[in-house]
């Protein structure tokens, strides 16, 4: 048997092994059984068959089996090593499966399906000492109704008033946002839906005590003129085949109508009238310091604002009450005002009362607001260890080990205005595996006011109110010290001042201003980095990053797939490069231009949902601008080595180490003299993974395997020397990418995700061993004793 006959034998023996496996974990078996019939399976068979599509009939099977009821229900469950896939099945009775199929009759009468039938059938199969029922439900749903003629009667003049019919008018107006529309299914879910709506409308428009019981719909599934009686041959000969045509196509008449027996003050409209805030009120009202309590009229708003303890400034909360004395009572602007506060930390309890005036069309309101604990103190602590032969990381040979302790301090009512400001202090350290030799340190603190408005109110801005109102501000500030062993010392003083909007499922962020300045010095280490390789004269700089940063995030999908879309631009110093060389002749300053572009999609597959198909596409390319020509054309050709990409690690490219991948197809020395890390002015890169659900590990916690596969890399807008075929070329982006294979397994605690993944390199355009470029699984091994084997990765929660 050759090498390769060998090679390809072990690996198909190794995953072999894992097939068995999780076989093994998948199989399934009675364990638990009365000595008696019991409800081993059911069925759901939709007939006619071909008559519905195999999407309509799996969405009318589901929602079937929805009306299983409990006494007949299957409920498999697994746990580890041994999996039982019925737990305590229910004795068969045929009684209970007539209240099934009366469920299941009122759910297809709730869909339109007025001639339906279901049929039922059982079997009983006598397996060693086990009597296993297998229910049958052959359901007949036959011609779907359709809804016809829609009418609105809601007409609530009350005599002696005069004929205004608001209500009549108001539906009449919102007619373009009907539920209802002629040919839609006869459903009495949609008729509710449309009653909702026309409730909530008339809530919206002053009717503070209009409810969804006032109305009631009424419908015709015959027709009336079909009923009519006449002599007239011809007329008769008409009714029979509009008769005809009815029971081919049937079809209902609604007609909406407002109840005769209505109570007038029902139908009465309100006008807000005092609104009375209580920002630091206790949740036992009793217990409130009635002697020291201040009042606080605003007179532009006439709020009023009633304080115990002095926490909070009146004028700063009138931003999130939408109820302005005078207005036209509307049920949206009081959920918005509960909403707003309750979204707010400052307070643990949000209660707002409505509080109509006897005799009257006034309503006045209570805003009741019990504070939280204004200071709260977090500390955690993180390890990862990056385990693998695949080179040394910046310098270092070995094993590496990550540790690092967070503090934060979270101020809930920073200056008395239910502004958050949070403190954060972050410490990590890189060891050797031996845990002798400190190879990085690095120090964070950053400081971030979080404005639950805009600041300033930006009166101009072409955006919806509504957006508006949901706005935020944040102000940040940042200081960064890292120390890598033996190479630099790096410095950063940042701040920003930013806004973010939220457009129903997609974000806004717009970082305004975004100011960095690095120090960096260079030591021994890097400056040999440099004589090996010019190009990193340009790329380790200190100097000035003035950017401004457009975050998008957007999700969408439908009932098992999510999808999230995230994009983000910046642009360095093309504005502020001329102002900045003004005031600092000699100032470096930074421009670029960058764009990241990252799609993911989340596809629940299986029976009970419990598996998934997860995708993953990224793109990203940053253009570095030279500073000016005083310093050269050289100088930031580049992106700074702060802005650059890299792949590899537990959330990338997972068949390679941190930084140990690309660029391109460059083949050249990880020794710390020659090019230890790996990095670039261009990503590309697309995962895939099949996450599939094993058992209970424990008894209580999901486990769950994956396969997977990674394709990517990093590249060099430009060509540099240094990196020989290192720059982007699409003629050669077959051989560029990088493939990664794996497996791993996921436990899931609940407050966080564990994840181990094993991964090998498929193919991999940059190794160091020329031979090994592009070879298909070159030396492939199984465990971790060359850099040929396993590269493992320890991660938090999901890669993406």
């Amino acid at each position: 048997m050759n090498d390769s006959a060998a090679k390809t034998f072990k690996m198909f023996r190794f995953f072999f092994v894992i097939a068995v496996f999780c076989f093994f974990l998948a199989s399934c078996g009675v364990t638990d059984y009365p000595h008696k019939p019991f409800v081993y399976d059911y069925k759901i068979n939709i007939f006619p068959k071909g008559k519905y599509s195999a999407e309509e009939e799996k969405v009318l099977k589901d929602q079937l089996d929805q009306q299983i009821h409990d006494s007949i229900r299957v409920r498999r469950q697994r746990k580890f090593l041994v999996v039982k896939v019925l737990k305590n099945p229910p004795v068969f009775d045929s009684a209970n499966v007539g209240i099934s199929e009366r469920y299941m009759t009122t759910m297809l009468h709730t869909l339109g399906y007025l001639r339906d039938s279901i049929n039922t059938s059982y079997n009983i199969d006598t397996i060693e000492n086990q009597y296993r029922t297998t229910i049958n439900f052959d359901v007949y749903p036959t011609q779907l109704f359709r809804m016809d003629s829609i009418w609105y009667n809601l007409k609530d003049s009350v005599p002696p008033l005069p004929s205004i019919d608001t209500l009549q008018n108001l539906t009449k107006n919102s007619l373009r946002e009907t539920v209802i529309h002629k040919g839609d299914p006869f459903s009495q879910y949609l008729i509710s839906s449309e009653l909702d709506r026309l409730a909530d409308l008339a809530r919206n428009n002053g009717y503070l005590k209009f409810r969804k019981e006032e109305l009631w719909a009424v419908w015709d599934t015959v027709g009336r003129s079909i009923l009519t009686p006449t002599t007239d041959i011809t007329e008769q000969l008409r009714q029979l085949e509009e008769l005809r045509k009815k029971r081919e196509n049937p079809t209902a008449d609604i007609e909406i109508r407002l109840r005769s027996n209505v109570d007038t003050g029902r139908l009465t409209r309100y006008h807000v009238g005092e609104v009375t805030v209580y920002p630091d009120t206790d949740i036992d009202t009793t217990q409130n310091n009635t002697s020291s309590a201040k009042t606080e009229i605003l007179t532009e708003n006439l709020y009023r604002f009633i304080s115990y303890r002095n926490l909070f400034k009146a004028r700063k909360l009138t931003h999130f009450i939408s109820l302005h004395r005078g207005d036209l009572y509307a049920q949206e602007n009081y959920l918005k005002t509960q909403n707003r506060f309750s979204a707010l930390p400052a307070w643990r309890l949000v209660t707002v009362n409505q509080l109509p005036r006897g005799g009257t069309d006034t309503v006045d309101f209570e805003i009741l607001l019990v504070p939280a604990k204004q200071y709260t103190v977090g500390v955690n602590f993180d390890v990862s260890r990056n385990l693998g032969n695949s080179g040394s990381t910046f310098g270092y040979e070995g094993n590496l080990v990550g540790l690092g302790a967070n503090f934060t301090l979270l101020n809930k009512n920073f200056a008395r205005a239910a502004n958050v400001a949070t403190t954060n202090f972050r410490y990590g350290i890189e060891l050797t595996s031996r845990i002798d030799s400190i190879q990085t340190q690095q120090f964070l603190l950053s400081h971030n006011i979080q404005f639950p408005r805009l600041v300033p109110k930006l009166r101009w801005l072409p955006v919806p109110q509504e957006q508006k109102d949901r706005a935020s501000t944040f102000l940040s500030f940042n200081l960064g010290y890292t120390d890598r062993f033996k190479y630099y010392r790096l410095s950063t003083l940042s701040t920003s001042w930013a806004y973010e909007f939220s457009f129903k499922k997609t974000i806004l962020g717009v970082r305004l201003f975004n100011l960095e300045y690095n120090v960096l010095e260079r030591r021994a280490g890097l400056d040999t980095l440099i004589k090996h390789n010019q190009s990193y004269n340009y790329i380790f700089n200190d100097g000035f990053i003035p950017s401004t940063i457009i975050n998008v995030t957007t999700t969408g999908g439908k009932k098992y797939v999510t999808n999230l879309l995230r994009l983000t631009y910046e642009q360095a110093g093309i504005l502020t490069l001329p102002l900045l060389q003004k005031l600092v002749p000699d100032a470096k300053v930074y421009r670029f231009l960058k764009l990241d572009a990252e799609l993911t999609q989340t596809r629940k597959v299986g029976g009970r949902k419990r598996n998934a198909l997860a995708y993953r596409g990224f793109a990203g390319v940053g253009f570095g601008l030279p500073y000016s020509n005083v310093h050269g054309n050289g100088i930031n050709v580049y992106m700074p080595f702060f802005r650059q990409y890299y792949a590899g690690g537990p959330t990338s490219m997972r068949a390679w180490s941190v930084r140990k991948l690309g660029p391109g197809s460059t083949i050249k020395s990880f020794d710390r003299t020659a090019a230890p890390d790996r990095f670039g002015d261009m990503r590309l890169e697309f995962n895939f993974e099949w996450r599939i659900y094993l058992a209970q590990f424990l008894g209580s916690y999901p486990l769950e395997t994956a396969l997977f596969t990674d394709m990517g890399n990093v590249w060099f807008l430009r060509k540099n020397p240094d990196f020989p075929n290192g720059e982007f070329n699409v003629n050669r982006l077959g051989k560029d990418l990088a493939i990664g294979v794996g497996t791993g397994l996921r436990i899931d605690f609940g407050f966080l995700l564990a994840r181990f993944d094993f991964a090998w390199k498929a193919k991999d355009p940059s190794p160091e061993d020329p031979a090994a470029q592009n070879k298909w699984f070159y030396h492939w091994r199984p465990g971790f004793k060359s850099r040929y084997g396993a590269q493992f990765q320890l991660g938090i929660n999901y890669p993406f």
